[in-house]
């Protein structure tokens, strides 16, 4: 499941490196994303849930994603994440329902910080889709590193029934209490992440 949304620039700004310029409309707005889902056990790493919110961004005038927050279920993808890409996500408790057209997630459940969001099919509107995400991150060295992902996707718009962010103390999440999503999608994805690339 995935939802799309937008924040100020301004704001969007104070979350990525000094060295980042965030990618801004006409209006001054920022576009951003979170996806949620679990995958297949592959390359080893056992099947694992994940939760991650990104922004986009723009680095050496190349558009790409900027990962700002995220958890995974499972350690041992968790150290993947950080060991090949350093990924700023934590260990949480992910739970991913579907019942009938729904689809509900709890990240952290019980604890101050996480989220809810529950998506509601439409099944009248189908999607089929596929490109190449492009996730930029800096390494344990501080290099810039980019990472490729080509991706598809197949499933259906979805209608956003609720949306719960609980920031406790990270403010990250505090910017982006809130939010209002201005699309989302209930879909079956399959992706490949790439070696990361030094820039």
């Amino acid at each position: 499941m995935a939802i799309a949304f937008q924040v100020k620039a301004g704001d969007a700004q104070t979350l990525v490196p000094a060295n980042l310029k965030v990618k801004s409309n006409e209006q001054g707005l920022v576009t951003g994303g979170m996806e949620i889902y679990t995958t297949d056990q592959t390359s080893g790493i056992p099947s694992y849930s994940i939760a991650f919110i990104y922004l986009e961004v723009m680095s050496q005038e190349q558009a790409g994603n900027w990962p700002i927050w995220g958890a995974v279920s499972d350690v041992k993808a968790l150290e993947h994440f950080k060991h090949f890409y350093n990924f700023p996500y934590i260990h949480k408790k992910i739970k991913i329902e579907t019942r009938g057209n729904q689809q509900m997630a709890s990240i952290g459940e019980g604890e101050e910080e996480g989220l809810m969001l529950s998506l509601q099919k439409q099944m009248d509107k189908a999607v089929a889709s596929k490109g190449l995400a492009r996730i930029y991150s800096y390494s344990t060295e501080g290099q810039m590193l980019l990472t490729e992902i080509p991706w598809l996707a197949s499933g259906h718009q979805g209608k956003v029934l609720s949306l719960e962010i609980r920031a406790g103390k990270n403010k990250t999440l505090q910017l982006l209490e809130g939010v209002q999503p201005s699309y989302s999608q209930i879909s079956t994805n399959a992706f490949s992440y790439s070696k990361p690339l030094k820039q």
